[in-house]
């Protein structure tokens, strides 16, 4: 936040704390459909990292679905018992 390679380095961090673990959630499940759609899932979130990166900000303004957001409702998903199907839509 408060230089480049810190702005760097949180986005990395980010990748690996929430983008990681709901890929081996998927890769956990056996299913091919969860697997795929958590290969999507990683790719979309460390494209939106490396894109918040490169752009210029704006203050008080984001774009798209955290990170952070987008790996709770993966965890939320599996700890209510959502099928696996439906979890890969949603």
């Amino acid at each position: 936040m408060f230089s480049p390679i810190g702005a760097d380095l949180d986005s990395l961090v980010d990748a690996i704390a929430y983008m990681i673990p709901p890929f081996v959630i998927a890769v956990l499940s056996g299913s091919n459909i969860l697997i795929f759609t958590a290969g999507i899932f990683v790719a979309c979130g460390i494209f939106r990292l490396a894109k918040f990166n490169v752009e210029e900000k704006s203050v008080g303004y984001g774009k798209g679905m955290q990170t952070p957001i987008a790996a709770h409702f993966v965890y939320l998903s599996v700890a209510i018992g959502m099928s696996y199907e439906i979890l890969s839509i949603a």
